[in-house]
């Protein structure tokens, strides 16, 4: 399982809201969830994501992984700090009658986690986003620094 930020798809001007958007999902060996069009504040998702998988790292039992759209989200789990490298990952999606398992994976945390930094990098890589959000962007920059310590520990 891991991060996947579609660089291509990264538009910094001409947004509605004054946030960078592209197509931003997890892929496992069945597919992309959402979807690989799917498309998102990608800023707001990594900062957010990084600060739960950090928490999961300092004990957490449990993370949920959020989307803008409430309706997709994954929760990640693991049994106790001293198995933290294959974890489980429910895929799903909320839905008017509660909520829809789209599926459950295991995963390799340490790859999940180098995912999620490589993410953040390519969005760090876009000048134009640099530019134009020097705060979000210095907060990415930090997010990035402290994945790649928790990487160094595992």
């Amino acid at each position: 399982m891991r991060v996947v930020l579609d660089e291509n798809s990264v538009k910094v001007d001409g947004n509605y809201y004054p946030l960078p958007m592209g197509n931003i999902y997890i892929e496992d060996d069945e597919g992309a969830f959402p979807g690989d069009a799917y498309c998102d504040f990608v800023s707001v998702l990594l900062l957010w994501w990084t600060n739960e998988l950090i928490s999961f790292y300092w004990g957490a039992k449990t993370v949920k992984l959020r989307f803008m759209d409430e309706h997709y989200y994954i929760h990640l789990m693991h049994e106790g700090a001293d198995d933290l490298g294959w974890c489980q990952a429910n895929l799903g999606e909320s839905i008017l009658q509660g909520t829809e398992l789209t599926r459950e994976v295991y995963f390799d945390l340490p790859e999940f986690t180098k995912s999620l930094a490589k993410a953040i990098n390519t969005l760090l890589r876009n000048e134009a986003f640099v530019a134009r959000m020097p705060e979000e962007s210095a907060e990415l920059q930090l997010a990035y620094g402290r994945l790649r310590q928790l990487i160094k520990k595992k």
